[in-house]
Protein backbone atom coordinates (compact mmCIF):
# COMPACT_ATOMS: atom_id res chain seq x y z
CA UNK A 1 0.00 0.00 0.00
CA UNK A 2 1.44 3.53 -1.01
CA UNK A 3 1.77 6.09 1.61
CA UNK A 4 -0.77 8.39 2.53
CA UNK A 5 0.25 12.36 2.18
CA UNK A 6 -0.10 13.69 5.76
CA UNK A 7 -0.98 17.29 6.17
CA UNK A 8 -0.34 18.62 9.91
CA UNK A 9 -1.19 22.13 10.95
CA UNK A 10 -0.15 24.12 13.97
CA UNK A 11 -0.47 23.14 17.95
CA UNK A 12 -4.04 22.21 18.70
CA UNK A 13 -5.25 22.94 15.28
CA UNK A 14 -7.07 20.70 12.64
CA UNK A 15 -5.36 17.95 11.15
CA UNK A 16 -6.16 16.67 7.48
CA UNK A 17 -5.52 12.67 6.58
CA UNK A 18 -6.12 11.88 2.61
CA UNK A 19 -7.81 8.18 2.43
CA UNK A 20 -7.09 8.50 -1.81
CA UNK A 21 -4.58 9.20 -3.70
CA UNK A 22 -6.76 9.09 -6.84
CA UNK A 23 -9.74 11.36 -4.83
CA UNK A 24 -10.31 14.32 -2.57
CA UNK A 25 -12.05 12.07 0.15
CA UNK A 26 -10.27 12.48 3.55
CA UNK A 27 -10.27 12.83 7.67
CA UNK A 28 -10.16 15.88 9.69
CA UNK A 29 -8.69 15.85 13.71
CA UNK A 30 -8.19 18.13 16.25
CA UNK A 31 -5.65 17.06 18.45
CA UNK A 32 -2.45 17.94 19.62
CA UNK A 33 0.25 17.02 17.29
CA UNK A 34 3.72 15.46 18.27
CA UNK A 35 5.51 16.85 20.88
CA UNK A 36 8.62 19.30 19.47
CA UNK A 37 12.11 17.96 19.64
CA UNK A 38 13.22 20.54 22.27
CA UNK A 39 10.61 19.07 24.64
CA UNK A 40 12.35 16.01 25.29
CA UNK A 41 14.93 16.55 27.96
CA UNK A 42 15.91 14.43 31.00
CA UNK A 43 15.06 15.28 33.99
CA UNK A 44 18.71 15.15 35.72
CA UNK A 45 19.94 17.15 38.59
CA UNK A 46 22.69 19.53 37.18
CA UNK A 47 24.19 20.41 41.00
CA UNK A 48 27.37 21.54 39.46
CA UNK A 49 25.34 24.36 37.43
CA UNK A 50 22.26 24.61 39.70
CA UNK A 51 23.78 27.49 41.45
CA UNK A 52 21.48 30.18 41.70
CA UNK A 53 18.63 28.09 40.51
CA UNK A 54 14.71 27.26 41.82
CA UNK A 55 14.90 23.45 42.94
CA UNK A 56 11.81 23.37 41.80
CA UNK A 57 12.73 23.35 38.38
CA UNK A 58 13.30 18.84 38.34
CA UNK A 59 9.81 18.77 39.08
CA UNK A 60 8.37 20.95 36.56
CA UNK A 61 10.23 19.26 33.92
CA UNK A 62 9.24 15.95 34.70
CA UNK A 63 5.20 17.09 34.97
CA UNK A 64 5.62 18.70 31.76
CA UNK A 65 7.05 15.51 30.25
CA UNK A 66 4.54 13.82 31.84
CA UNK A 67 1.47 15.59 29.77
CA UNK A 68 3.80 15.46 26.84
CA UNK A 69 3.80 11.54 27.43
CA UNK A 70 -0.11 11.55 27.46
CA UNK A 71 -0.10 13.59 24.47
CA UNK A 72 1.61 11.18 22.42
CA UNK A 73 -0.14 8.30 24.00
CA UNK A 74 -3.90 9.58 22.67
CA UNK A 75 -2.03 10.26 19.62
CA UNK A 76 -1.07 6.54 18.95
CA UNK A 77 -4.70 5.85 20.23
CA UNK A 78 -5.60 8.63 17.47
CA UNK A 79 -3.70 7.06 14.60
CA UNK A 80 -4.87 3.14 15.52
CA UNK A 81 -7.92 4.15 15.10
CA UNK A 82 -7.31 5.82 11.61
CA UNK A 83 -5.21 3.21 10.50
CA UNK A 84 -8.21 1.23 11.44
CA UNK A 85 -10.62 3.00 8.91
CA UNK A 86 -7.77 3.56 6.36
CA UNK A 87 -7.60 -0.26 6.42
CA UNK A 88 -11.59 -0.78 6.02
CA UNK A 89 -11.51 1.71 2.74
CA UNK A 90 -8.04 -0.55 1.39
CA UNK A 91 -10.62 -3.10 1.25
CA UNK A 92 -13.89 -1.48 -0.07
CA UNK A 93 -11.33 -0.49 -2.94
CA UNK A 94 -9.75 -4.11 -3.10
CA UNK A 95 -13.33 -5.39 -3.33
CA UNK A 96 -13.75 -2.75 -6.01
CA UNK A 97 -10.89 -3.90 -8.28
CA UNK A 98 -12.55 -7.51 -8.00
CA UNK A 99 -15.58 -6.56 -8.78
CA UNK A 100 -13.82 -4.75 -12.36
CA UNK A 101 -11.44 -7.37 -13.08
CA UNK A 102 -14.36 -9.89 -13.25
CA UNK A 103 -15.62 -7.66 -15.86
CA UNK A 104 -12.86 -7.42 -17.80
CA UNK A 105 -11.51 -11.14 -17.59
CA UNK A 106 -14.03 -12.51 -19.98
CA UNK A 107 -13.67 -10.10 -22.41
CA UNK A 108 -9.88 -10.74 -22.51
CA UNK A 109 -10.43 -14.03 -22.60
CA UNK A 110 -12.54 -14.24 -25.89
CA UNK A 111 -9.97 -15.46 -29.09
CA UNK A 112 -7.98 -13.18 -30.69
CA UNK A 113 -10.17 -13.49 -34.24
CA UNK A 114 -13.58 -13.22 -32.65
CA UNK A 115 -11.94 -10.17 -31.60
CA UNK A 116 -10.63 -9.02 -34.84
CA UNK A 117 -14.73 -9.54 -36.22
CA UNK A 118 -16.22 -7.42 -33.67
CA UNK A 119 -13.59 -4.84 -34.33
CA UNK A 120 -13.95 -4.99 -37.89
CA UNK A 121 -18.15 -4.23 -37.76
CA UNK A 122 -17.26 -1.54 -35.44
CA UNK A 123 -14.79 0.20 -37.82
CA UNK A 124 -17.00 -0.59 -40.85
CA UNK A 125 -18.25 2.73 -41.55
CA UNK A 126 -15.59 5.13 -39.86
CA UNK A 127 -15.68 8.55 -41.35
CA UNK A 128 -13.73 11.62 -40.11
CA UNK A 129 -14.21 14.64 -40.83
CA UNK A 130 -12.70 18.13 -39.31
CA UNK A 131 -15.82 18.44 -37.19
CA UNK A 132 -15.37 15.41 -35.46
CA UNK A 133 -14.62 16.28 -32.35
CA UNK A 134 -14.10 14.65 -30.03
CA UNK A 135 -12.01 12.19 -32.01
CA UNK A 136 -11.79 9.97 -29.28
CA UNK A 137 -15.18 8.64 -30.77
CA UNK A 138 -13.82 6.83 -33.58
CA UNK A 139 -13.60 3.06 -32.91
CA UNK A 140 -9.78 2.06 -34.11
CA UNK A 141 -8.35 4.95 -32.01
CA UNK A 142 -10.83 4.11 -29.17
CA UNK A 143 -9.82 0.39 -29.51
CA UNK A 144 -6.55 0.94 -28.99
CA UNK A 145 -6.48 2.66 -25.91
CA UNK A 146 -8.09 0.16 -23.65
CA UNK A 147 -5.50 -2.52 -22.87
CA UNK A 148 -2.57 -3.90 -24.41
CA UNK A 149 -3.72 -7.06 -26.22
CA UNK A 150 -7.22 -4.89 -27.95
CA UNK A 151 -4.28 -2.15 -28.85
CA UNK A 152 -1.83 -5.03 -30.21
CA UNK A 153 -4.73 -6.22 -32.04
CA UNK A 154 -5.90 -2.89 -33.73
CA UNK A 155 -2.65 -2.00 -34.57
CA UNK A 156 -1.44 -5.60 -36.44
CA UNK A 157 -4.56 -5.44 -38.41
CA UNK A 158 -4.58 -2.53 -40.91
CA UNK A 159 -8.60 -3.42 -42.28
CA UNK A 160 -9.57 -1.00 -39.33
CA UNK A 161 -7.90 1.85 -40.46
CA UNK A 162 -9.78 1.98 -43.92
CA UNK A 163 -11.54 4.71 -43.48
CA UNK A 164 -13.65 7.64 -45.45
CA UNK A 165 -12.60 11.46 -45.11
CA UNK A 166 -14.48 14.25 -46.06
CA UNK A 167 -12.24 17.49 -46.59
CA UNK A 168 -14.04 21.05 -46.59
CA UNK A 169 -11.32 23.12 -48.42
CA UNK A 170 -13.30 26.40 -47.43
CA UNK A 171 -13.83 25.18 -43.89
CA UNK A 172 -9.96 24.62 -43.78
CA UNK A 173 -8.74 27.87 -45.51
CA UNK A 174 -11.84 30.10 -43.31
CA UNK A 175 -10.27 28.10 -39.76
CA UNK A 176 -7.16 29.41 -40.72
CA UNK A 177 -8.27 32.64 -41.12
CA UNK A 178 -10.67 32.73 -37.63
CA UNK A 179 -8.99 34.15 -34.38
CA UNK A 180 -8.14 31.37 -31.47
CA UNK A 181 -11.08 30.85 -29.45
CA UNK A 182 -13.48 30.08 -32.36
CA UNK A 183 -15.36 27.01 -32.15
CA UNK A 184 -12.62 25.70 -35.12
CA UNK A 185 -9.28 26.47 -35.49
CA UNK A 186 -6.02 26.21 -36.25
CA UNK A 187 -5.86 23.56 -33.76
CA UNK A 188 -8.87 21.55 -34.57
CA UNK A 189 -7.07 21.77 -38.19
CA UNK A 190 -4.10 20.52 -37.21
CA UNK A 191 -5.23 17.76 -35.43
CA UNK A 192 -7.59 16.80 -38.05
CA UNK A 193 -4.58 16.66 -40.29
CA UNK A 194 -2.44 13.88 -37.56
CA UNK A 195 -5.41 12.04 -37.20
CA UNK A 196 -5.75 11.46 -41.36
CA UNK A 197 -2.20 10.91 -42.18
CA UNK A 198 -1.79 8.51 -38.91
CA UNK A 199 -4.80 6.46 -40.43
CA UNK A 200 -3.15 6.66 -43.87
CA UNK A 201 -0.18 4.90 -41.98
CA UNK A 202 -2.01 2.43 -40.17
CA UNK A 203 -4.34 1.84 -43.02
CA UNK A 204 -0.92 -0.44 -44.79
CA UNK A 205 -1.54 -0.92 -48.80
CA UNK A 206 -5.47 -1.49 -48.19
CA UNK A 207 -8.01 0.05 -49.97
CA UNK A 208 -9.64 2.61 -48.53
CA UNK A 209 -13.57 4.52 -48.41
CA UNK A 210 -14.55 7.77 -49.75
CA UNK A 211 -12.38 10.83 -50.48
CA UNK A 212 -14.39 14.22 -50.63
CA UNK A 213 -12.87 17.37 -50.66
CA UNK A 214 -15.13 19.51 -51.74
CA UNK A 215 -15.66 23.39 -51.62
CA UNK A 216 -18.14 26.40 -51.89
CA UNK A 217 -17.61 28.26 -54.84
CA UNK A 218 -19.73 31.38 -53.19
CA UNK A 219 -16.94 32.10 -50.91
CA UNK A 220 -14.08 34.12 -50.87
CA UNK A 221 -12.20 31.40 -49.47
CA UNK A 222 -11.90 28.94 -51.84
CA UNK A 223 -9.49 31.43 -53.77
CA UNK A 224 -7.41 31.64 -51.07
CA UNK A 225 -7.43 27.85 -50.56
CA UNK A 226 -6.46 27.79 -54.13
CA UNK A 227 -2.73 29.37 -53.44
CA UNK A 228 -2.87 27.80 -49.65
CA UNK A 229 -3.48 24.04 -50.34
CA UNK A 230 -0.04 22.37 -49.14
CA UNK A 231 -0.28 24.20 -46.05
CA UNK A 232 -4.20 22.77 -46.09
CA UNK A 233 -4.59 19.46 -46.94
CA UNK A 234 -2.92 16.77 -44.85
CA UNK A 235 0.68 16.07 -46.65
CA UNK A 236 -0.33 12.49 -47.40
CA UNK A 237 -3.56 12.80 -48.64
CA UNK A 238 -2.29 12.73 -52.04
CA UNK A 239 0.11 10.38 -51.91
CA UNK A 240 -2.49 7.93 -51.39
CA UNK A 241 -4.80 8.98 -53.68
CA UNK A 242 -4.93 6.06 -55.52
CA UNK A 243 -5.86 3.76 -52.82
CA UNK A 244 -9.76 5.37 -52.21
CA UNK A 245 -12.63 3.11 -53.61
CA UNK A 246 -15.23 6.25 -53.91
CA UNK A 247 -13.93 10.18 -54.89
CA UNK A 248 -15.49 13.36 -55.07
CA UNK A 249 -13.48 16.11 -56.06
CA UNK A 250 -14.05 19.94 -57.46
CA UNK A 251 -12.62 20.89 -61.07
CA UNK A 252 -10.27 22.80 -58.93
CA UNK A 253 -8.94 19.90 -56.62
CA UNK A 254 -8.57 17.76 -59.77
CA UNK A 255 -5.62 20.13 -60.88
CA UNK A 256 -3.71 19.73 -57.78
CA UNK A 257 -4.38 16.25 -58.03
CA UNK A 258 -2.83 15.95 -61.30
CA UNK A 259 0.61 17.14 -60.42
CA UNK A 260 0.24 15.35 -57.24
CA UNK A 261 -0.71 11.80 -58.08
CA UNK A 262 2.54 9.46 -59.53
CA UNK A 263 0.79 8.15 -62.85
CA UNK A 264 2.46 4.80 -61.77
CA UNK A 265 0.17 3.93 -59.19
CA UNK A 266 -2.33 1.85 -59.92
CA UNK A 267 -5.63 3.33 -59.24
CA UNK A 268 -8.25 1.18 -56.79
CA UNK A 269 -11.31 4.11 -57.64
CA UNK A 270 -14.47 2.68 -58.22
CA UNK A 271 -16.85 5.57 -58.45
CA UNK A 272 -15.68 9.05 -59.43
CA UNK A 273 -17.78 11.98 -58.72
CA UNK A 274 -17.09 15.97 -60.16
CA UNK A 275 -18.83 19.40 -59.19
CA UNK A 276 -18.30 22.10 -60.37
CA UNK A 277 -18.09 24.82 -63.38
CA UNK A 278 -16.72 24.07 -66.89
CA UNK A 279 -12.91 25.63 -67.06
CA UNK A 280 -11.28 25.44 -70.74
CA UNK A 281 -8.21 23.56 -69.06
CA UNK A 282 -10.61 20.95 -67.65
CA UNK A 283 -9.06 17.16 -68.35
CA UNK A 284 -9.94 13.78 -66.70
CA UNK A 285 -6.27 12.34 -67.48
CA UNK A 286 -6.05 11.59 -64.00
CA UNK A 287 -8.43 8.57 -64.07
CA UNK A 288 -7.47 7.34 -67.62
CA UNK A 289 -5.69 4.43 -66.00
CA UNK A 290 -8.51 4.04 -63.60
CA UNK A 291 -8.39 0.16 -64.32
CA UNK A 292 -11.59 -0.47 -61.51
CA UNK A 293 -13.83 2.74 -62.52
CA UNK A 294 -17.38 1.70 -63.09
CA UNK A 295 -19.51 4.75 -62.20
CA UNK A 296 -19.18 8.43 -63.33
CA UNK A 297 -20.70 11.15 -62.51
CA UNK A 298 -20.49 14.85 -63.33
CA UNK A 299 -22.51 17.63 -62.45
CA UNK A 300 -20.61 20.10 -64.87
CA UNK A 301 -22.49 21.49 -67.78
CA UNK A 302 -20.57 21.75 -71.53
CA UNK A 303 -17.85 18.70 -70.21
CA UNK A 304 -17.16 16.00 -72.13
CA UNK A 305 -14.86 13.85 -70.16
CA UNK A 306 -11.89 12.42 -72.50
CA UNK A 307 -9.23 9.74 -72.17
CA UNK A 308 -11.67 7.48 -69.81
CA UNK A 309 -12.28 4.37 -69.59
CA UNK A 310 -15.81 4.44 -71.17
CA UNK A 311 -16.01 0.75 -72.10
CA UNK A 312 -16.42 -0.36 -68.90
CA UNK A 313 -18.58 1.86 -67.33
CA UNK A 314 -21.72 0.84 -66.07
CA UNK A 315 -23.23 3.84 -64.52
CA UNK A 316 -23.48 7.51 -65.79
CA UNK A 317 -24.85 10.71 -64.33
CA UNK A 318 -23.74 13.99 -66.49
CA UNK A 319 -25.05 17.87 -66.10
CA UNK A 320 -26.33 19.36 -69.24
CA UNK A 321 -24.27 18.13 -72.53
CA UNK A 322 -24.56 18.98 -75.84
CA UNK A 323 -26.79 16.00 -78.06
CA UNK A 324 -24.07 15.05 -80.40
CA UNK A 325 -20.92 14.77 -77.98
CA UNK A 326 -23.24 12.55 -75.84
CA UNK A 327 -23.80 10.55 -78.61
CA UNK A 328 -20.07 10.06 -79.78
CA UNK A 329 -19.18 9.22 -76.14
CA UNK A 330 -22.23 6.77 -75.15
CA UNK A 331 -21.26 4.19 -78.25
CA UNK A 332 -18.37 3.44 -76.30
CA UNK A 333 -20.32 2.87 -73.38
CA UNK A 334 -21.66 -0.56 -74.51
CA UNK A 335 -21.49 -1.58 -70.35
CA UNK A 336 -23.69 1.15 -68.81
CA UNK A 337 -26.70 -0.49 -66.81
CA UNK A 338 -27.70 2.75 -65.47
CA UNK A 339 -27.68 6.44 -67.60
CA UNK A 340 -28.78 10.00 -66.44
CA UNK A 341 -28.74 12.39 -69.18
CA UNK A 342 -29.26 15.90 -69.74
CA UNK A 343 -29.62 16.96 -73.18
CA UNK A 344 -29.70 20.58 -74.55
CA UNK A 345 -30.31 22.10 -77.87
CA UNK A 346 -31.86 20.44 -81.04
CA UNK A 347 -29.74 18.21 -83.50
CA UNK A 348 -31.11 16.34 -86.32
CA UNK A 349 -29.82 12.85 -87.76
CA UNK A 350 -29.88 14.23 -91.19
CA UNK A 351 -27.72 17.43 -90.18
CA UNK A 352 -25.06 16.44 -88.02
CA UNK A 353 -24.30 12.89 -88.62
CA UNK A 354 -23.44 11.05 -92.80
CA UNK A 355 -25.78 8.30 -91.75
CA UNK A 356 -28.14 7.09 -89.27
CA UNK A 357 -26.49 4.94 -86.56
CA UNK A 358 -27.62 2.81 -83.87
CA UNK A 359 -27.03 3.81 -80.18
CA UNK A 360 -26.87 0.21 -78.66
CA UNK A 361 -26.77 -0.53 -75.06
CA UNK A 362 -27.58 -3.85 -74.34
CA UNK A 363 -26.91 -3.98 -70.84
CA UNK A 364 -28.80 -0.69 -69.88
CA UNK A 365 -31.81 -1.15 -66.94
CA UNK A 366 -32.43 1.98 -65.99
CA UNK A 367 -32.97 5.27 -68.53
CA UNK A 368 -33.46 8.74 -66.96
CA UNK A 369 -33.25 11.43 -70.30
CA UNK A 370 -33.93 15.39 -69.43
CA UNK A 371 -34.26 17.31 -72.33
CA UNK A 372 -34.68 21.44 -73.18
CA UNK A 373 -36.17 20.86 -76.08
CA UNK A 374 -39.13 17.83 -76.32
CA UNK A 375 -37.74 17.38 -80.24
CA UNK A 376 -34.66 15.50 -78.89
CA UNK A 377 -36.62 12.98 -77.88
CA UNK A 378 -37.84 12.27 -81.70
CA UNK A 379 -33.90 11.35 -82.59
CA UNK A 380 -33.56 9.47 -79.34
CA UNK A 381 -36.18 7.05 -79.43
CA UNK A 382 -35.28 6.73 -83.17
CA UNK A 383 -31.56 5.83 -82.29
CA UNK A 384 -31.99 3.79 -79.21
CA UNK A 385 -31.66 0.04 -78.89
CA UNK A 386 -31.80 -1.50 -75.17
CA UNK A 387 -33.25 -4.68 -75.15
CA UNK A 388 -32.82 -5.26 -71.59
CA UNK A 389 -34.43 -1.53 -70.16
CA UNK A 390 -36.73 -1.44 -67.42
CA UNK A 391 -37.07 1.87 -66.42
CA UNK A 392 -37.59 4.78 -68.14
CA UNK A 393 -38.04 8.95 -67.29
CA UNK A 394 -38.34 11.00 -69.77
CA UNK A 395 -38.55 14.29 -68.54
CA UNK A 396 -38.24 18.60 -69.91
CA UNK A 397 -36.26 21.23 -68.05
CA UNK A 398 -34.89 24.29 -68.75
CA UNK A 399 -31.04 24.32 -69.38
CA UNK A 400 -28.70 26.34 -67.09
CA UNK A 401 -31.94 27.25 -64.86
CA UNK A 402 -33.29 29.44 -67.17
CA UNK A 403 -37.06 29.07 -67.87
CA UNK A 404 -36.82 30.94 -71.03
CA UNK A 405 -39.11 28.47 -73.01
CA UNK A 406 -42.00 26.34 -71.36
CA UNK A 407 -42.93 22.57 -73.22
CA UNK A 408 -46.42 24.61 -74.32
CA UNK A 409 -44.02 27.16 -76.17
CA UNK A 410 -43.16 23.88 -78.62
CA UNK A 411 -46.15 24.27 -80.19
CA UNK A 412 -45.47 22.13 -83.55
CA UNK A 413 -44.32 19.28 -81.21
CA UNK A 414 -45.71 16.42 -80.82
CA UNK A 415 -45.40 13.10 -79.19
CA UNK A 416 -43.50 10.73 -81.24
CA UNK A 417 -45.87 8.02 -80.81
CA UNK A 418 -44.15 6.10 -84.36
CA UNK A 419 -40.66 6.81 -82.83
CA UNK A 420 -41.81 5.19 -79.73
CA UNK A 421 -44.14 2.10 -81.26
CA UNK A 422 -40.77 1.05 -83.39
CA UNK A 423 -38.68 1.94 -80.29
CA UNK A 424 -41.10 -0.76 -78.16
CA UNK A 425 -41.13 -3.26 -80.95
CA UNK A 426 -37.76 -3.28 -82.14
CA UNK A 427 -36.14 -3.64 -78.48
CA UNK A 428 -38.73 -5.45 -77.18
CA UNK A 429 -37.75 -4.56 -74.15
CA UNK A 430 -40.43 -5.26 -70.84
CA UNK A 431 -40.67 -1.70 -69.10
CA UNK A 432 -41.77 -1.79 -65.57
CA UNK A 433 -42.19 1.85 -64.85
CA UNK A 434 -42.38 4.63 -67.40
CA UNK A 435 -42.79 8.42 -66.16
CA UNK A 436 -42.87 11.57 -67.82
CA UNK A 437 -42.62 14.60 -66.25
CA UNK A 438 -42.92 18.21 -67.29
CA UNK A 439 -44.36 17.10 -71.26
CA UNK A 440 -47.12 18.82 -72.22
CA UNK A 441 -48.44 15.23 -73.34
CA UNK A 442 -52.63 15.64 -74.08
CA UNK A 443 -54.98 12.71 -72.32
CA UNK A 444 -55.32 10.86 -75.60
CA UNK A 445 -51.36 10.09 -76.00
CA UNK A 446 -51.59 8.58 -72.60
CA UNK A 447 -54.46 6.22 -73.04
CA UNK A 448 -52.38 5.40 -76.44
CA UNK A 449 -49.35 4.44 -74.11
CA UNK A 450 -51.50 2.15 -72.03
CA UNK A 451 -51.67 0.37 -75.20
CA UNK A 452 -48.78 -0.27 -76.42
CA UNK A 453 -47.36 -0.92 -72.89
CA UNK A 454 -47.52 -4.14 -70.90
CA UNK A 455 -50.28 -3.99 -68.51
CA UNK A 456 -47.34 -4.68 -65.79
CA UNK A 457 -46.05 -1.13 -66.85
CA UNK A 458 -46.32 1.26 -64.25
CA UNK A 459 -46.92 4.34 -66.34
CA UNK A 460 -46.77 8.11 -63.91
CA UNK A 461 -47.04 11.11 -65.38
CA UNK A 462 -45.92 13.66 -62.85
CA UNK A 463 -47.29 16.86 -62.00
CA UNK A 464 -46.51 19.92 -64.27
CA UNK A 465 -46.53 17.13 -67.11
CA UNK A 466 -49.77 19.37 -68.68
CA UNK A 467 -51.85 18.99 -65.66
CA UNK A 468 -50.97 22.30 -63.92
CA UNK A 469 -53.17 22.38 -60.99
CA UNK A 470 -53.33 18.88 -60.17
CA UNK A 471 -51.19 16.87 -58.28
CA UNK A 472 -49.14 13.41 -59.47
CA UNK A 473 -51.79 10.79 -62.05
CA UNK A 474 -51.30 8.02 -62.42
CA UNK A 475 -52.68 6.74 -65.57
CA UNK A 476 -53.90 3.15 -63.95
CA UNK A 477 -56.01 5.95 -62.00
CA UNK A 478 -56.80 7.41 -65.75
CA UNK A 479 -58.00 4.34 -67.14
CA UNK A 480 -60.42 3.62 -64.60
CA UNK A 481 -61.69 7.06 -65.01
CA UNK A 482 -61.90 6.96 -69.02
CA UNK A 483 -63.79 3.75 -68.68
CA UNK A 484 -65.97 4.39 -65.73
CA UNK A 485 -66.99 7.85 -67.84
CA UNK A 486 -67.49 5.55 -71.26
CA UNK A 487 -69.79 3.10 -69.68
CA UNK A 488 -71.89 6.35 -67.90
CA UNK A 489 -72.86 7.18 -71.10
CA UNK A 490 -73.76 4.08 -72.81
Amino acid sequence: MSSLPITLSAMDTEVRVSLCPSCDRSISCTTTVFPAAEDFQPPQDHSSEAHGTDDASPLSRARRAKHQACAIKSEIARLKSLTKELKAHHRSLVELSKQQLALVAPVQQLPVELLHEIFLHACADEEIMLRTIPYTILSAMSFSRVCRTWRNIALNDSRLWTFSTIIDLSALASAYSRPRGSWIGWDEVSTFKRLVSLYLSRSGCRPLGSLNISASYNEPALKAAVDEEPKLLPPSIFKHFHRFRDISLTNSVIKWAELRVRASQESLVKSVKIVGHNEPDMSTVLFSGAAHLTSWSQYVDDFVPVNLPLSQLTRIVTGWISYIPAFTALTQCRALKRLELSLYREFTMEEDLCEPEILELPHLVSFRLCVDNPCILDDILDILDTPCLKKLKLSWAPYSGVDARLTDDFSDWEWPKDEFSRFMDETKCKLESFTLEDLCIPPGVEVELRKQLPQSTRIVVEENSGWSDEEDLDLDDLMSEISKSDSESA
